[in-house]
């Protein structure tokens, strides 16, 4: 019995010091975090502001949890949310080109009509 008592602390102390040492292994995912605050940035400074704000908005928000999940070092949430987040912004980029093309379109159409009236001289 008293073989068992001290087995005991003795397994569960190493349990928690090769859990502690897995956690300390795991390096803080600071180039994720880097690559979604540029994504961000990028989206940010392409007009994402007007063509997606709901997708920007949403970047910035999982960063920010990505950051404060970096402070409580909860690295695979960190992780997570940073690429979420650069996701996100990615998705906001892809939205404002297509708007930009969307626009592009429209000014081409609207051109057309002008010259079809011209040629066909119906005012």
């Amino acid at each position: 019995m008293k073989k068992f008592r001290l087995t005991l602390p003795i397994g569960s102390l190493a349990l928690m010091l090769a859990g502690l040492c897995g956690c300390a292994s795991t390096p803080p995912p600071l180039a994720e975090l880097a690559r979604a605050d540029t994504a961000i940035h990028l989206a940010d400074q392409s007009d994402a502001r007007t063509y997606a704000p709901v997708e920007l908005d949403s970047a910035i928000m999982k960063l920010k949890q990505a950051r404060a999940a970096l402070v409580a070092e909860d690295f695979p949430v960190t992780r997570r949310l940073a690429e979420q987040a650069q996701v996100e912004a990615e998705l906001a980029q892809a939205k404002v080109q297509s708007g930009r093309a969307q626009r592009s379109v429209q000014q081409l159409r609207e051109s057309i009509r002008v010259l079809r009236e011209e040629v066909s001289g119906v005012p």
